[in-house]
């Protein structure tokens, strides 16, 4: 039997894993620059403009 979790996009999992304030960002990391860009690609359907 085979089991498999697909995630839609990885930038979906991206943002809580670094953003500031992100649900699985355990060590607290924050950098703003990064936190802006990762919610502007989360929510952005394009995948050209989100490269």
């Amino acid at each position: 039997m085979r089991t498999a979790m697909r995630m839609a996009r990885s930038s979906a999992t991206s943002f809580g894993l670094y953003g500031c304030g992100g649900d699985q960002n355990y060590m607290n990391y924050c950098n703003k620059s990064s936190s802006t860009l990762l919610q502007k690609a989360q929510f952005t359907p394009d995948p050209a403009a989100r490269a």
